[in-house]
C-alpha cells in the first residue's frame, strides 16, 4: 500500500486471505495470486513508483482475477452469490463498470502521452532545434492536464471505496460459504483500486513548482516534496520524473537559462527510456481489460440466470 493511499489504510488493510481448501478447491491458486500482487505492492512505498513495477503489478491483478473468475464460476459459489445477488451482484457489477472506465481512461491517456514522446524524440533525431522547443513545450502542458484528467477518472474509485466503508462487516454475514465469497471480493476490490492508485501516482510526479490547487484527491496522490532537476539522479526517481528532469533541462538550454551549447542527448535517452516504459504500462492495461471484461461478462450472467 502506498503512503498516499485516498482510502483509509486502517479499515481496509490490505494482505493475504486465508481460505479453507474443503470449501473452496482453488482457494490455494487465489491465496497465492493475493500474496504476489500485495508483494509487489511493498514496491510502492518507493515515491513515485516505477513504471515496470507498475506494470508487474497489473499483470500479476490480471492473473488474480483469472482466478477469481474460476472462484465465481464455480457451482457452490454461484448459488452463494444469487442468494445475496442484492448485496453483492449490483455491487461488483458497479465496481467493474467503474474499474473498466478507469482503466480505459489510462489507456487512452497513456496513448497520447507516448504520442508527445515520440513526437520530441522525432523532433530531437532531426535536430530541429526550434521544434523541439515546441514539442516539450507541447508534452510538459499534456503533463499538467494528465494530472487533471487522472483526478477525474479516478473520482468513481472514491466513491466506491467510500460505499466499502459503510458496506456490512464482513461478521454481518453468518454463513460461512458466503462469507468466504464477500471476503475475496472485497479484497480483489480493495487491492484493484490500490494498483489504479499506483498507477496514477508513478505518471503523475510534481513538477519543479507545484501547486496543488484543485480536487483534493489529487492533491493526495501527489507528493508535496518536489523533485528539482539537480536531483534527477537520486535512486528512487523513477521514468517519468527522469525525462521530465531531462527535457526541463533542454528547454532551459533553448531559453538560455543555462548558457552554453545545447546537448540533447539525455533528453534521448529518458525519452526513449520513457516511451519503452509507457508500452509496458499499456500491456499491462490490456491484460487487465481483458480480465475485466470477462469478469463483468460473468457477473452479468450469473444475474440474468
Amino acid at each position: 500500500m502506498v503512503k498516499s493511499s485516498f482510502f483509509n489504510a486502517t479499515s481496509f488493510p490490505l494482505r493475504s486471505i486465508s481460505l479453507p481448501s474443503r470449501l473452496r478447491p482453488n482457494s490455494h491458486k487465489i491465496e497465492a495470486e493475493l500474496n504476489k500482487v500485495n508483494a509487489c505492492e511493498k514496491s510502492f512505498l518507493l515515491a513515485p513508483p516505477q513504471l515496470e513495477t507498475v506494470k508487474e503489478g497489473l499483470v500479476q491483478l490480471a492473473g488474480l482475477y483469472n482466478c477469481v473468475e474460476d472462484f465465481i464460476n464455480s457451482p457452490s459459489n454461484q448459488q452463494a452469490l444469487c442468494q445475496q445477488r442484492e448485496k453483492l451482484i449490483d455491487e461488483a457489477v458497479d465496481a467493474s463498470v467503474a474499474f473498466l472506465d478507469t482503466c480505459d481512461a489510462a489507456r487512452d491517456l497513456l496513448s497520447k502521452l507516448k504520442e508527445y514522446v515520440q513526437d520530441i524524440q522525432l523532433a530531437l533525431r532531426r535536430g530541429q532545434y526550434s521544434r523541439i522547443e515546441s514539442k516539450v513545450s507541447a508534452y510538459l502542458f499534456f503533463k499538467k492536464k494528465m494530472k487533471k484528467d487522472f483526478s477525474k477518472c479516478l473520482r468513481p474509485l472514491k466513491h466506491m471505496e467510500r460505499k466499502m466503508q459503510s458496506s456490512p462487516a464482513l461478521l454481518d454475514f453468518d454463513d460461512h460459504d458466503m462469507l468466504m465469497v464477500v471476503k475475496v471480493l472485497r479484497e480483489v476490490k480493495m487491492i484493484t483500486i490500490s494498483i489504479f492508485q499506483s498507477l496514477v501516482l508513478s505518471l503523475t510526479v510534481p513538477e519543479k513548482k507545484v501547486k496543488l490547487g484543485g480536487w483534493t484527491l489529487i492533491s493526495k496522490l501527489i507528493h508535496t516534496s518536489s523533485f528539482p532537476l539537480e536531483n534527477d539522479q537520486r535512486n528512487n526517481a523513477n521514468e517519468v520524473e527522469r525525462a521530465h528532469a531531462a527535457l526541463c533541462s533542454l528547454l532551459e538550454q533553448f531559453q538560455g537559462i543555462n548558457g552554453g551549447e545545447v546537448d540533447t542527448q539525455v533528453a534521448k535517452t529518458r525519452s526513449e527510456d520513457l516511451e519503452i516504459s509507457i508500452e509496458g504500462l499499456q500491456v499491462g492495461l490490456d491484460s487487465m481489460r481483458r480480465c475485466l471484461v470477462q469478469n463483468r461478462v460473468s457477473l452479468l450472467n450469473i444475474l440474468t440466470n
